[in-house]
């Protein structure tokens, strides 16, 4: 008989189940993230290239919209519809939760890319920027061509992304496309 000293054979399998299916939907959910990343990135370097990179197409108080900038939105666009379709079906094989579902997953989306995002990249850009630093001076001591500039976007944004990661995948799996949620 089952005890709180001695519980039953049936309820172990349970516990390491839960913590299995997890590291299998966030190793499923890194797939779909690396394939979501070649997708945008790859079309919007093909509309970027069609279009003109630097070409400007509207200028508005300083704000420039350039074939870059419009690669970059219909790319991210394309990019985050997949990741709608293959983190309900393949990550986390959940029914289509219809309207509801996919509002919830393009706010916790767009809130994670428009607000957290840019509050890490800053961060790690202006307000923190040890990492930075020292992301540099190794590059400086090995040698390799690479601009404090440049140093300082790739740590922003990775760690932007190393941030939103979790926040995504958590917040996937308990709202959108949470078990038992039609």
């Amino acid at each position: 008989m089952p005890t709180h000293s001695h519980p039953s054979a049936e309820s172990a399998p349970v516990a390491n189940n839960g913590r299995s299916s997890t590291v299998k939907e966030a190793g499923r959910f890194g797939l779909v993230g690396v394939l979501n990343t070649l997708i945008d990135f790859g079309i919007a370097t093909v509309i970027a290239g069609i279009l003109g990179g630097a070409t400007i197409y509207f200028d508005f108080f300083g704000f420039t919209l350039t074939g870059v900038i419009i690669a970059s939105i219909i790319g991210g666009c394309i990019a985050m519809m997949n990741s709608y379709v293959l983190n309900m079906r393949f990550t986390f094989k959940a029914r289509d939760g219809g309207l509801r579902q996919a509002l919830l997953f393009f706010a916790i989306t767009g809130f994670g890319l428009i607000v957290l995002r840019p509050i890490v990249i800053h961060s790690f850009t202006d307000w923190w920027t040890v990492p930075v630093d020292l992301v540099y001076l190794a590059s400086q001591a090995l040698n390799l061509p690479f601009s404090r500039d440049l140093i300082f976007e790739l740590v922003g944004v990775g760690a932007g992304i190393i941030v939103v990661w979790p926040y995504n995948f958590y917040l996937y799996k308990r709202v959108v496309f949470k078990k038992g949620q039609a």
